[in-house]
């Protein structure tokens, strides 16, 4: 898998020779050479941002703790919106869905142990709630955190439910010993997205280290031609943009636009997990 991912960024780069001669300590450099030519990785574009349109927009989790939720519950609505054809839809749209509905469904089958896609899972029991019949609020009247997320509301049984599809995920990449690790992803990691994106068409949940807690967020897109784009988080601007690998389309769920254009090297720096999510055919 590494030499394969390496080839593509070497041959990307540089002459045939060259990329022989980078693979020289790989078996069957020149089977693979052949195998990489008639690849569709050759063919990935240099943009692709065919599910920015299908983002609702996130509400703020504040210091609630429910990114987990909050991504699961974006990975459907934009599955659900693109099976659909629905496009720019605003908050209360026909698949805004209710992210505390994940928070009180039991674990599906044996998923529990992928953490960043147990949540996004629970939809295999084929409900969920509509955001309008059940709305995320991080913060009460008086301004105060509002913890009451985590408990189920007394009418919660009475909620109508709506009919969602089976799904599935897909694990690219697990790096580190543990969720807080970071740097330790390298630039094959962020072309195997890239590709992962391309190929299949569908969202991908990343694990990401924001000021020292792990945090999932969804990435929808990328545009290799963008070489400004913010790193977030205090990356230290030495290393923001140092690889011009472009940057992704992030749904994150902290206000803000439904989308934001993150550096590649935000995640280089940041991130340790990736798997690819999708409605079951």
């Amino acid at each position: 898998r590494l030499c394969g991912s390496l080839a593509r960024i070497y041959f990307k780069k540089f002459s045939q020779d060259k990329f022989i001669a980078a693979c020289q300590n790989c078996s069957m450099t020149i089977l693979l050479l052949s195998l990489l030519v008639s690849s569709s990785a050759f063919a990935r574009p240099s943009v692709y941002t065919d599910l920015v349109d299908h983002v609702i927009q996130a509400p703020n989790q504040g210091q609630t703790e429910t990114c987990l939720y909050q991504a699961s519950t974006g990975a459907m609505e934009i599955l659900l919106n693109q099976r659909h054809g629905y496009r720019y839809q605003m908050p209360g749209g026909a698949f805004d869905l209710g992210e505390q509905f994940l928070i009180f469904q039991p674990y599906y089958a044996n998923n529990r142990g992928d953490k960043v896609v147990a949540e996004f899972h629970k939809f295999n029991f084929n409900k969920a709630i509509h955001a309008n019949n059940l709305p995320f609020f991080a913060y009460q009247s008086d301004g105060s955190v509002n913890r009451g997320v985590w408990s189920k509301p007394p009418f919660y049984a009475s909620l109508p439910r709506m009919e969602v599809p089976d799904v599935e995920s897909i694990k690219l990449f697990e790096r580190g010993s543990d969720e807080w690790a970071t740097r330790v992803l390298d630039n094959y990691d962020i072309e195997d997205i890239k590709q992962a994106l391309w190929e299949r068409q569908a969202p991908i949940l990343v694990r990401v280290n924001d000021n020292r807690y792990w945090h999932v967020v969804i990435i929808v897109g990328y545009d290799d031609r963008i070489q400004t784009a913010v790193c977030h988080d205090n990356t230290p601007a030495s290393e923001c943009s140092r690889n011009q690998e472009g940057a992704f389309y992030v749904r994150d769920s902290y206000g803000g636009p439904a989308t934001q254009l993150r550096d590649t090297d935000w995640l280089r720096i940041k991130g340790n997990a990736a798997y690819q999510v999708m409605l079951r055919d």
